[in-house]
């Protein structure tokens, strides 16, 4: 019991609220997104982009990520979610089985602005780390 209230009392004081932040276009959510991308050192020739367009005045863009076997894409979540979390910006995830693959969405105003799929490719080697464990 004991453990449990200091663990809580520590994630308490590391989950400071963010300063909330207005988003202006979805340029701004693109960006963030780069940044996740290049903080977890994801090479730009497993990333590709595609844009659908819903009508004249709305385009939204998919992104498609491969992975190496090993990879936190719960931990991709979990960044991302904290760099858009000041914007307002909701991030949704599904999981896909077995191959345990992510969709998430990311929603402004309830409105789909973005989905990014992660996907394994057993293709890209594994890095030692996610081999040891550390």
């Amino acid at each position: 019991m004991t453990i449990s209230c200091l663990a809580a009392f520590v994630l308490n004081l590391k989950l400071v609220p963010a300063e909330p932040q207005k988003l202006t276009d979805q340029s701004q959510i693109d960006s963030l997104i780069t940044v996740t991308i290049q903080e977890l050192n994801i090479p730009p020739e497993q990333l590709r982009i595609q844009t659908i367009e819903h009508d004249s005045l709305f385009k939204r863009q998919n992104y498609h990520i491969k992975v190496r076997p090993g990879f936190s894409k719960t931990g991709f979540h979990y960044q991302l979610h904290q760099h858009l979390y000041p914007y307002d910006v909701e991030t949704y995830g599904e999981v896909f089985f077995p191959e345990r693959d992510i969709r998430l969405h990311l929603l402004f105003n309830d409105t789909i602005h973005r989905s990014i799929f992660l996907e394994t490719d057993p293709d890209l080697i594994a890095s030692p780390r996610d081999v040891t464990g550390n």
